[in-house]
């Protein structure tokens, strides 16, 4: 599984995910730093072009500390699950995902609506 994590500041979490330019790619065990252009961020990439050659084209969720419906409609479109945590440390929102990632553990809910998906922790 292909995972990305929002990581703007390159050691936490990050919110406003369409914006975010530094992402953790991970298949699980290993941990790869992505640097997007400006014109790269999910924002810009969702309002069209080609998504196969995008740097995060291939991943399957998509961890975030924040995101808006638009987007998380958009990721779906492509395939991409979005999860909404609530931890600082990416290694630790990975984990928690992992660890149950239909979000099905107490205090998890799922949000479906809207073509879209995105699960909070």
């Amino acid at each position: 599984m292909h995972i990305a994590l929002t990581c703007q500041n390159r050691r936490t979490l990050s919110a406003h995910t369409g914006r975010c330019r530094h992402f953790l790619l991970t298949d699980g065990e290993r941990f790869r730093s992505v640097e997007l252009d400006i014109s790269q961020t999910l924002r810009e990439s969702m309002q069209g072009g080609d998504w196969s050659s995008h740097p995060l084209a291939g991943i399957e969720v998509l961890i975030t500390a924040g995101v808006g419906a638009g987007l998380v409609q958009g990721l779906a479109r492509h395939g991409i699950r979005t999860v909404i945590s609530a931890q600082s440390l990416p290694a630790s929102a990975l984990a928690e995902w992992l660890a149950d990632p239909q979000g099905r553990a107490a205090g998890h809910s799922e949000s479906i609506g809207g073509g879209g998906s995105h699960c909070h922790f």
